[in-house]
C-alpha cells in the first residue's frame, strides 16, 4: 500500500480520536466543541471518500458518495467560529447571527440532491462508473456535482482561514493570550491555510486536465504533501491539549480532571521536573477579575451555573478559566462554585437567618439543587455538618 494511503488512514484515526475526546470531555463547551467536531468531521469525510474513490471501493458505499459536499463547505466557517469563541467569551455560545456563516453550504445541498433522490440501482450505477474510471467524477455527468464545486469549496475555506489568521493576530495583541496559546492558534491556522491552498491548486490542475485526473490525484507530489500536512495538523491539535480538553469531566463533588500534566507527573514522580513541566504562574489579574466579579454579581447563586456561562459573564475565555481553576485553586468548576455558595450560607447562618429559614431553603437560595450535595459540600468546606456548625455558633448569636 502506498505511503499516502497509510498516512490518510492514520490521519483519519487521529482526527476521529479528537472528535471522541471533544464529545467526552467538552461538556462545559458544547457549542464550540460541536463546531470543531463538525469541521473535523468534514475533513474526515473528504479523506474517506478520496480513499474509497482512489481504491475503487466506493462501489460498495453508494450511500456515502456525493453527499458530503455540504460538510466540506462548513470546514472553514466552523474552524473560524470555534477560534473566535475560544478567544472571545461572548461568542462562546450559539448566536443566531452565526447561522449566516452556514449558508455557504446551501448551493452544495442543492447540487447533491439529484443524486440523493436516485433509487438504489441508479446510485449503484454512478459509483460503478467511478470505480472503473476516476475521471468520471469530473465528467459533468447529470448526477455528479458540478466541477466548479471543487474550486469553490477550498477557496471558501481558504478565505475563512485568512480571516481567522487576522482574528488570531488581533487577539494576540488585545485579548491577553499567552504565547503558547497564540502559537497553537497560529499553527492550526497556517497549516489549514496550506492544506486548503494546496487542495485548491490540486483541484484546478485536475479541472484543466481531466484526462489525467487519476494520475494527478493518485501519485502527484501535491497529494503526498497534503498527506504530510494532514498528519501534522492532527499532531498539532494534541500539542496544546489543555486548550481543547481542559474542562472537567462529569458533574458532582468528586470530578476527575483531564490533566496531561498529572499523567506526566506520575510517570516521572522520582525524576526532578524540568522547567517546562512546572505549572505556569497564574495570571493574577484574571484571578482578581474572577473573584471581584463573583463578589459583586453573586452569579454563583444561580442553580445549574456552568463554566461556559461564567466564562461569558466574566469575560474570561473558558480555557483560561478552566486552567485557572485547575492550577491556581486546585479545584474543578463545581467544587470552586460550591466554595462561594458555602461562604454565602455561612454568612447567612452567622446573621441568624436560620431562625427564619430552613437549611433547605438557604441551600436552594445559594444555588444547590439537592439536600445531599449541600450537606456534602458544607462538611467538606467547613469540617462540620450544617446543624453542628449552627450549634457551634449559637453562643456567639445569643
Amino acid at each position: 500500500m502506498q505511503f499516502f494511503y497509510l498516512a490518510l488512514i492514520g490521519g483519519v484515526s487521529i482526527f476521529s480520536l479528537i472528535v471522541v475526546l471533544l464529545i467526552l470531555f467538552g461538556k462545559n463547551r458544547r457549542y464550540l466543541n460541536a463546531l470543531l467536531s463538525l469541521g473535523i468531521s468534514g475533513i474526515i469525510w473528504y479523506v474517506i471518500i478520496y480513499l474509497l474513490s482512489a481504491s475503487g471501493y466506493i462501489r460498495f458505499f453508494p450511500d456515502l458518495f456525493n453527499k458530503g459536499l455540504p460538510f466540506y463547505y462548513l470546514i472553514g466557517p466552523c474552524f473560524y467560529l470555534y477560534m473566535r469563541g475560544m478567544i472571545y467569551p461572548k461568542y462562546a455560545s450559539f448566536r443566531k447571527q452565526d447561522l449566516w456563516h452556514l449558508l455557504v453550504a446551501v448551493p452544495a445541498v442543492c447540487s447533491v440532491m439529484p443524486y440523493c433522490l436516485l433509487d438504489d440501482a441508479a446510485q449503484q450505477f454512478v459509483v460503478d462508473q467511478i470505480a472503473k474510471d476516476r475521471n468520471y467524477s469530473f465528467s459533468g455527468a447529470k448526477y455528479i456535482v458540478g466541477a466548479w464545486h471543487w474550486f469553490a469549496w477550498p477557496l471558501t475555506a481558504l478565505v475563512y482561514t485568512v480571516i481567522q489568521f487576522y482574528l488570531v493576530k488581533d487577539a494576540s495583541q488585545t485579548a491577553n493570550l499567552n504565547n503558547r496559546d497564540t502559537k497553537w492558534m497560529y499553527k492550526i491556522t497556517v497549516i489549514c491555510g496550506v492544506i486548503f491552498g494546496t487542495l485548491l491548486t490540486l483541484n484546478i490542475a485536475v479541472l484543466f486536465d481531466r484526462t489525467s485526473a487519476s494520475m494527478i490525484l493518485g501519485s502527484s507530489n501535491m497529494v503526498l504533501f497534503l498527506c504530510w500536512c494532514f498528519l501534522i495538523l492532527g499532531g498539532v491539535f494534541f500539542s496544546n491539549p489543555s486548550f481543547i480538553y481542559a474542562d472537567t469531566i462529569g458533574v458532582g463533588e468528586n470530578i476527575a480532571r483531564f490533566d496531561f500534566g498529572e499523567i506526566e507527573e506520575v510517570k516521572n514522580e522520582v525524576v526532578p521536573k524540568r522547567e517546562e513541566e512546572i505549572r505556569s504562574i497564574p495570571d493574577l489579574s484574571l484571578v482578581n477579575r474572577l473573584e471581584n466579579f463573583l463578589e459583586q454579581s453573586q452569579l454563583y447563586l444561580e442553580a445549574g451555573l456552568t463554566l461556559s456561562k461564567l466564562s461569558v459573564a466574566a469575560a474570561i475565555p473558558s480555557y483560561k478559566l478552566s486552567e485557572m481553576l485547575n492550577n491556581h485553586y486546585q479545584k474543578n468548576f463545581n467544587a470552586y462554585i460550591n466554595v462561594w455558595r458555602i461562604k454565602y450560607i455561612v454568612h447567612r447562618l452567622e446573621a441568624g437567618d436560620h431562625k427564619f429559614l430552613t437549611l433547605e431553603a438557604l441551600a436552594n437560595e445559594a444555588g444547590f439543587t439537592s439536600r445531599n450535595s449541600f450537606f456534602t459540600a458544607f462538611k467538606k468546606e467547613m469540617g462540620l455538618s450544617p446543624s453542628a456548625y449552627i450549634a457551634a455558633i449559637k453562643p456567639a448569636l445569643a
